[in-house]
């Protein structure tokens, strides 16, 4: 391998990630000595993390606990959940599989409360890869498939070919290629959907290595070689170099030498031009394999040196294992026996060393399984308590019967008080909108110039006041209808048949009441009709602001609150103010300052 490459650009690459780390770190200095508890300063320690994640995962590690005990601190459950995941994936990069599980679940749980679907999904399919590194394949299987559910409910393409590859490998853990093959196909055709070049190699790859499992060479040999083809437009030179070695390893089997060692050349050239160490160890050691298979001593040798190297620079134990058993092998067949036992001592010595790392990763394991068995018993003790409280609650239910629908027919009546008493003052508001408007004419056309500019002003300062009184009746009417339809679906339990036949009826009425989009689009209407000169101006001033957030800049204007603002848009408070805090960035405004001042200025 290119030993001046491996030494001398991972040094380059650690001085600008270092220099950036100083960066941030004197960033955090300034915001901690500041008191600054606030989401830019989790965002600094997020960044630093991830300066760490590859290089240091104990350091990422400590930041990102920091992280977590600010983000409880101001509550912030979005944020929360997403360092859990962060967590998570540094203890599964450390192989601490149990750790890493607690992480997830906690970051799922989470997400769960927030009704978060996106990250829900990815959470569960996060889980299932544990259990499928742990072997456990049933588990996987349930989680892969209760993500699978998300992505096909949300139609993400993307996530559905994922979970499809997912279930496959767990097929071939379970040793059924068969259905392996059928899940690689499916994901295959999504990922010929999508049209990424890198994705169809990836599924061509797995295809090919069943037909390889099967011993069906040929066909192996032409899916390796479309997935190389695919690698090359993806311009993925790990890629192109992974189908080499594999077409090597099948024209080993087939005893075409010349086809072999070509192929095993060409997956040293691109291992060695970008630095992939294990990949580098292990094609020097198929390549002086092949050479002993051919009886190719002299070559077997060099090649096996050069992977006995590689694996010791780095550490690589069952790399350097193997190099010395190969070595071994060929100094035996040479008659060279007092080499040969040298390097078959080296491979015992090495064979024991592994075996550590395997009692190892063995306890791991182990302490992973204790885990799962105490939250299964811990999910098995909440599912009774739940099924005891759900037995008393039915109990209870027909004793509540009489008084909710007493309840819910004042509701009704209340509702229904409500719209004529807002149709009365819609209509008032109609009629002196009309007279305001009677009136202006006669000043305009008797004081042309400056009264006409007052006319104007006092226009729009009614149509604002209209407007605001349109966003409030759909709010409240929402919120009422809203809570009223979850009390009546509630009621929908009971089991008399009447009953619940005319509970049906009333919730089927109300439902239909409840169709606001109506209303929704001829109030969205009016707030551009009545900010299009000021969404002009905007634009000018501010051009990188999304069509969201002009219009959650009108709603401000308007002095509706956060919680009124999230009725009309159907998203969360927590989404209002995520989007107020964009904005505070993008206006690049002062902390202490007041962004409804500032947007009724603009």
């Amino acid at each position: 391998m290119a030993v001046l490459i491996m030494v001398l650009f991972p040094q380059h690459m650690f001085s600008f990630t270092q220099h950036r780390a100083d960066s941030l770190k004197r960033e955090l200095s300034l915001k901690v000595d500041a008191g600054d508890e606030s989401v830019a300063t989790i965002g600094i320690l997020l960044a630093l993390a991830g300066e760490y994640v590859s290089s240091a995962p104990n350091t990422a590690l400590e930041y990102y606990l920091q992280t977590l005990e600010l983000v409880k601190k101001i509550k912030v459950k979005e944020e929360e959940a997403e360092v859990y995941n962060f967590i998570g994936r540094v203890y599964e990069q450390q192989g601490l599989y149990h750790l890493a599980m607690e992480n997830y679940f906690n970051s799922l749980s989470l997400n769960e409360q927030l009704s978060d679907s996106a990250a829900i999904t990815w959470g569960l399919t996060d889980i299932g890869n544990i259990y499928y590194t742990q072997q456990d394949y049933t588990s996987a299987k349930d989680y892969y498939q209760r993500a699978l559910a998300f992505f096909e409910f949300s139609g993400n393409q993307y996530g559905i070919a994922t979970i499809f590859n997912n279930l496959a490998l767990v097929y071939e853990g379970l040793n059924d290629p068969d259905s392996a093959l059928t899940y690689y196909n499916r994901a295959l055709v999504i990922r010929q959907g999508i049209g990424n070049p890198a994705l169809i190699a990836h599924s061509y790859l797995y295809i090919g290595r069943i037909y390889e499992y099967r011993s069906d060479f040929k066909r192996a040999l032409e899916f390796y070689q479309q997935s190389h083809d695919l690698y090359g437009q993806a311009n993925s030179g790990t890629g192109q170099a992974q189908m080499h070695r594999y077409m090597g390893n099948i024209y080993h089997k087939l005893d075409s030498t010349e086809a072999c060692f070509e192929n095993y050349q060409k997956a040293l050239d691109y291992y060695t031009k970008f630095s992939h160490r294990a990949n580098l160890a292990n094609t020097y050691g198929d390549l002086a394999n092949a050479c002993l298979t051919a009886e190719n001593l002299s070559q077997a040798i060099p090649n096996a040196k050069n992977m006995l190297n590689i694996s010791k620079m780095h550490g690589l134990l069952i790399q350097q294992r193997r190099a010395n058993y190969l070595l071994s092998e060929t100094y035996r067949k040479l008659g060279r026996y007092k080499e040969s036992l040298n390097y078959f001592k080296q491979y015992e010595l090495i064979k024991d060393s592994i075996s550590s790392q395997e009692v190892a990763e063995t306890i791991s394991k182990l302490e992973f399984m204790n885990e799962r068995e105490k939250r299964n018993k811990v999910l098995l003790i909440k599912e009774n308590e739940i099924e005891f409280l759900e037995r008393n609650e039915r109990i209870n239910d027909f004793k509540k019967n009489a008084l909710t629908v007493g309840i819910i027919l004042l509701f009704v009546i209340g509702i229904l008080i409500f719209s004529r008493q807002y149709n009365i003052h819609k209509k008032n508001l109609e009629i002196i909108a009309k007279n305001r408007e009677i009136q202006q004419n006669q000043v305009a056309l008797m004081h042309a110039g400056k009264k006409e500019k007052q006319r104007l002003e006092q226009e729009l300062n009614l149509k604002n006041v209209e407007l605001t009184n349109f966003a409030l009746h759909i709010v409240q009417k929402n919120d009422l209808l809203y809570g009223l339809k979850k009390k009546l679906q509630y009621l929908n339990k009971i089991t008399e048949p009447e009953k619940s036949r005319k509970l049906n009826e009333v919730i089927a009425s109300l439902i239909q009441n409840m169709k606001l989009k109506h209303e929704l689009r001829q109030f969205q209407d009016k707030v551009d009709q009545v900010n299009s000169e000021f969404f002009k101006n905007l634009d000018q001033k501010y051009p990188e602001l999304t069509e969201n957030e002009k219009r959650l800049i009108a709603l401000l204007r308007l002095n509706l609150s956060n919680k009124e603002i999230a009725s009309l848009n159907n998203i969360s408070v927590k989404g209002v103010e995520m989007g107020r805090y964009r904005l505070r960035k993008k206006f690049s405004m002062d902390p202490q300052a007041n962004i409804l001042e500032f947007v009724q200025g603009l």
